[in-house]
């Protein structure tokens, strides 16, 4: 039993930084799409925009 709750701390404890990492990383967006490099940024909108980004010049 001792070792489901050593287990069950463990996965809170990764849950917690899983949650205050995306939160660290969403607040900080406009900051490293300002200061990353080319390499940088084209691996940021593939993991903010997967399928790309469309634009339709007539629609606007």
């Amino acid at each position: 039993m001792k070792g489901f709750s050593l287990l069950n701390s463990l996965k809170f404890y990764v849950r917690v930084n899983v949650i205050t990492l995306s939160l660290e990383l969403l607040c900080n967006l406009h900051n490293i799409w300002r200061l990353g490099n080319y390499n940088e940024k084209q691996k940021f909108q593939k993991l903010m925009f997967p399928d790309g980004i469309v634009y339709d010049r007539k629609k606007m």
